[in-house]
């Protein structure tokens, strides 16, 4: 019945009252046990006579075989334990045929790998998300490994996330499993009446839906109007489409190819300029460390690249600018041609440390090649060399972030942010100089002063947020009787860098949002740092119309490039994520680019 026909599996479409065989009589009451094992039982006359539908419902039981270990643990009992119990599980799959060209599959546990995979719709449930669902109306994603599917960042450790968070982890692209949000479906019954259906989780293969409804009077009409939705073009595409694939072969050779000819041409800038960078020789590639490797406060993170390092030689990561760390790198292949020089980038391995921990111990995160990151536009395509992988942007979802990312405000409301120059020696000292401008009176530098898991009843979990996190409130502060602004910066455009910035933001958001505890927090630095006549602090009133100002230090050049064109891609995906979720959040976001004239 299955052959040349294509079949959407249903996941959990009805409830398990409609599944009538146990397993205790599970084969005694089939119609028939076919070659694979299946019980085969018919479809409820009613609902065939109804709808005029056939089909019929396929079981197969498994029994658990005997366990390997039963001799050791009985080795260590007193009294020997029984563990031949067989343990039953039915996989229960329900075929309905509705036309010569529509068959659908009902499933229960993993029915639906009883098919054959060719005949399987793979994307059915996901497709219609990408159909119906809003960005807004989003709760959860769940997630696993990277494929060609749909990308979202991997926010959080515990396999779910929410669309609106973003942890200390750098984002990884994976593939959807599964989203929780809310669409409605409507339907015409066998009445003619008009009907809903409302889905509160699509997966790959499947639907799930909230509330019940009569299987012999709408089953059907739901399956021919979920099939009708699946088919249907659109033109308005959604965010929730392709976003990141892996390249094709072909297209990987040609990636490479063009990747050795920009080191190549790298090496000859490298050796005109002295054997030195300079501001600007690196646009399009950056040394990124994953940040899902480490375990500690990201700004006390330092790297080794070994055999090019000396011994024992460390650099900080925040506080070496890209123009460095790539200069003694290219120092060491001064002698090597373009293909010697990849091939021992895949061969030399890279370890980090805590600058701050007692232990020696580093941590292996891979060879020089996978922490490379580079963007690469080829035929109106975007392509980006991430983690050792060539992958592809869809440029129509490349389009629409492009366009969301350019449109963010670049308001600073009324803080004079200066540029970035010799006087500064990092971030720190440019917060510092910031908040002593007389233009920029009643600014408070917040930086280091940092809200620990141990100072939060409950503990930063509580909230999502990674617990080994130590959490800026933010960079500068500025607080009037309407309005509250807190300020992040962060100079440099790796991802890793501002994938950190975006984590500050939200977490600090989120606890002003639910913690008292941090709000007294910010409130005691205020007090602190200000005379009391100069003081005002965080309350109801002024946290209602809070700002969120991220500050970016670029090359001055760049100051009035689009930020499209200055920002990573992986970044302006999260930054898309970030600005609709703290919107919801009553937070209005502005991004200010900052002139390093260093």
């Amino acid at each position: 019945m299955l052959k040349n026909e294509k079949s959407s599996s249903i996941n959990s479409f009805i409830n398990e009252k409609y599944l009538r065989y146990s397993s205790e009589n599970l084969f005694e009451n089939a119609e028939d046990i076919n070659e694979f094992n299946l019980a085969i039982f018919p479809l409820d006359n009613q609902l065939r006579k109804n709808h005029n539908v056939t089909g019929k419902i396929f079981v197969l039981q498994e029994k658990q075989a005997e366990v390997r270990w039963l001799e050791n643990v009985n080795s260590f009992s007193e009294k020997q334990i029984d563990f031949t119990t067989p343990n039953i599980l039915n996989k229960p799959l329900i075929i309905i045929k509705t036309t010569s060209s529509s068959i659908y599959a009902i499933s229960y546990s993993y029915g639906y790998t009883l098919l054959n995979r060719e005949h399987v719709v793979p994307d059915f449930g996901l497709n219609i998300a990408r159909k119906e669902l809003k960005l807004h109306t989003i709760k959860r994603v769940k997630n696993t490994n990277f494929s060609d599917t749909l990308y979202v960042s991997n926010f959080s450790s515990n396999n779910k996330i929410n669309l609106n968070e973003i942890s200390t982890s750098q984002s990884i692209p994976n593939i959807v499993d599964e989203i929780l949000g809310e669409m409605t479906i409507r339907f015409t019954d066998g009445n003619n009446n008009i009907k809903e259906l409302n889905i509160f989780a699509s997966s790959k293969d499947s639907i799930k839906i909230n509330g019940n409804f009569s299987i012999e009077e709408d089953l059907v009409p739901i399956l021919k109007q979920l099939g009708n939705t699946y088919r249907q073009r659109r033109s308005d595409r959604t965010f929730l489409d392709k976003e990141i694939l892996a390249v094709s072969s072909r297209k990987k050779e040609y990636l490479n190819k063009h990747f050795d000819d920009y080191l190549s041409n790298l090496m000859v800038t490298f050796k005109k300029n002295s054997n030195e960078f300079k501001v600007n020789n690196l646009d399009k590639l950056f040394l990124d460390i994953p940040l899902n490797k480490v375990k500690f406060n990201i700004e006390d993170l330092e790297i080794r690249v070994h055999s090019i390092f000396r011994p024992g030689e460390y650099l900080n990561f925040f506080d070496n600018t890209q123009e460095e760390i790539f200069s003694k790198i290219f120092s060491f292949f001064l002698k090597n041609n373009v293909q010697e020089f990849v091939d021992k980038l895949k061969s030399i391995n890279v370890s980090i440390k805590n600058r701050n921990s007692d232990s020696s111990k580093d941590t292996s995160i891979g060879n020089l090649f996978s922490c490379l990151y580079m963007e690469l536009n080829h035929d109106s395509e975007k392509y980006i060399l991430y983690q050792g992988d060539w992958l592809s942007v869809n440029k129509n979802v490349w389009r629409e972030t492009r366009d969301f990312v350019n449109s963010i405000s670049s308001e600073a409301h009324g803080i004079d942010f200066n540029e970035f120059n010799n006087e500064d020696a990092d971030e720190g000292d440019y917060n510092i100089k910031i908040s002593k401008l007389d233009s920029n009176k009643g600014l408070i530098c917040v930086d280091k002063e940092n809200f620990g898991n141990q100072n939060l009843d409950g503990g930063f979990p509580l909230y999502e947020i990674n617990g080994r996190s130590q959490i800026e409130p933010c960079d500068i502060l500025k607080v009037n009787e309407n309005s509250a602004f807190f300020c992040h910066v962060k100079r440099g455009t790796a991802t890793s860098g501002l994938s950190h910035l975006l984590s500050q933001a939200r977490a600090s958001c989120i606890l002003i949002k639910k913690s008292e505890d941090f709000v007294n927090h910010i409130n005691s630095v205020i007090k602190t740092e200000l005379s009391e006549s100069e003081a005002i602090f965080l309350n109801e009133t002024n946290l209602k119309r809070s700002k969120i100002i991220l500050g970016i230090i670029i090359p001055e050049k760049k100051v009035h490039f689009k930020n499209s064109k200055v920002f990573p891609v992986l970044f302006s995906l999260n930054l898309v994520a970030l600005v609709n979720a703290l919107s919801l959040e009553g937070f209005e976001v502005s991004l200010v680019k900052i002139p390093d004239k260093k």
